[in-house]
């Protein structure tokens, strides 16, 4: 690896081009409960910093590959976003049908982000369903004392 971002340097410089090195940063995949191959590593004289997790593309990416990073941070948008979006999607002056497509329109898209390369197990799909039935509570005005089955909801 060392090799290899040494060349990627030359190479780079040959073109005119240069590394930021404050924002590389380099992550070994492996098997969980395996320690990555913690070696120094220095471009331009500087040593390049080691991560288990970075942000690609919008995306968190893990160093054992697990997704629960990123659909914890895709829960968390999610109810920052419904949060921000309140003062549309629990106004009862607005038609139930607005408000709904107004929460298509946002919320389960912020879920849905880069879903199609998850794996998801059942404990994982079963948080995100809580969240989004949560928040379908919220704009019916229905609370869990309510003893409002999902279904009736839906």
């Amino acid at each position: 690896m060392v090799a290899a971002l040494q060349q990627l340097e030359v190479e780079t410089q040959q073109w005119g081009l240069t590394i930021s090195v404050p924002k590389t940063k380099l992550m070994c995949v492996c098997a969980k409960g395996k320690a990555p191959p913690l070696l120094v590593v220095a471009l331009q004289g500087e040593v390049v910093e080691w991560v288990f997790k970075f942000k690609y593309l919008g995306t968190l990416v893990s160093s054992f590959g697990d997704i629960l990073v990123e659909m914890q941070a895709r829960v968390v948008k999610a109810i920052g976003t419904f949060a921000s979006l309140k003062p549309i999607l629990l106004n009862t002056v607005i038609s139930m049908g607005t408000r709904m497509l107004f929460y298509m329109a946002f919320i389960p898209p912020i879920f849905r982000f880069g879903c199609e390369c998850w794996a998801l197990k059942l404990a994982m799909a079963s948080h995100l369903e809580a969240t989004h039935m949560s928040f379908l509570c919220s704009m019916l005005g229905v609370s869990l004392l309510d003893k409002i089955c999902n279904v009736e909801i839906l």
